[in-house]
Formats: structure tokens, C-alpha cells, sequence
């Protein structure tokens, strides 16, 4: 899947501004470990910017052929198929 799209600057800051968010969080075990900070750090909004990152964000700049793709797969959450592997 070599198709190339163009994304907003703007957009994939935010994006890897989340991401480095997250790395730092779960980067430290001791954090995540803690149901305390765990709970304070989704309270501190880390849940809102996960959300739009991928249900606004990331999703949006996804072709409509592969947002479909996506929607046609059986959930991760669903033990009786195999979800590892890249979308069919």
C-alpha cells in the first residue's frame, strides 16, 4: 500500500505532539502501574485528545476505500478471529 496523501502540517503536529504524550507516560511503568496517576492522567484529558486523534483526525485522513476496509474488519476485541497482520 504505497498510495500517498496529503495531511495538514497542523494536524500531524498535534498528532505527534499526542503521541510523544503517551510515549512519555507509558515510558515510565511506574505510572501506568499506579491506577491513581492512570486515572488522573485520562482525567487530565488524555482520553479526549485519543479520541479526536482517532476518530477525527487519523480516520479523516484515511482514503474512503480504506476507511471502509477498516470498518469491514472483524473487531480487535472479537477472540474468535485473528486480528494480527495488516488490513486484508
Amino acid at each position: 500500500m504505497a498510495q500517498k496523501i496529503q495531511v495538514s502540517l497542523d494536524e500531524v503536529i498535534e498528532v505527534f505532539l499526542f503521541l510523544e504524550e503517551l510515549n512519555s507516560f507509558f515510558h515510565d511503568p511506574e505510572k501506568y502501574g499506579n491506577q491513581a496517576k492512570l486515572l488522573r492522567y485520562i482525567e487530565n484529558g488524555m482520553y479526549d485528545k485519543l479520541h479526536t486523534a482517532y476518530y477525527e483526525t487519523v480516520w479523516n485522513w484515511l482514503p474512503e476505500e480504506v476507511q471502509k476496509q477498516i470498518e469491514d474488519r472483524p473487531s480487535p476485541f472479537d477472540q474468535s478471529h485473528d486480528t494480527k497482520g495488516p488490513i486484508p
